[in-house]
């Protein structure tokens, strides 16, 4: 199975973090949204990872095994192929946290992340469409 997931925040150039808006979203193959959640306060690095974590957290509630994930971010996939942030996220203790969530995911059920174009996320577009992030 594939999932395609994707994070965004409003007004990305706004530096008080907690005036943004973090949305996290996952679709199946076909587009459809599994899960949609947002949090105030965060950043577009947090709310990638966050949605990575949702992804997860979904496919082991539904007995999913062999999962393909799907992100436009390179940033995401590199921290979470590599088991931590970078030191210069704006908040490190918090992406940190998910990071450690999705490794302890990992040791429980299998899956891969990929790296997609933008254009081809899924769950890109429909952040896009309904958020126009």
């Amino acid at each position: 199975m594939k999932i395609y997931i994707d994070g965004g925040c409003t007004k990305p150039n706004q530096k008080d973090y907690s005036k943004r808006l973090m949305i996290a979203v996952v679709t199946d193959e076909n587009g459809t949204v599994l899960i949609e959640k947002t949090e105030q306060s965060g950043s577009n690095n947090i709310a990638e990872i966050w949605a990575c974590y949702e992804a997860l957290l979904w496919c082991k509630e539904n007995k999913i095994d062999g999962v393909l994930l799907l992100t436009d971010s390179k940033n995401a996939k590199t921290w979470i192929d590599g088991g931590q942030c970078s030191k210069h996220v704006n908040d490190p203790e918090k992406t940190q946290d998910l990071i450690d969530k999705i490794c302890q995911l990992r040791s429980e059920f299998h899956f891969g992340l990929a790296w997609i174009p933008r254009e081809q996320n899924l769950a890109g577009q429909y952040i896009e469409n309904k958020y126009g992030y």
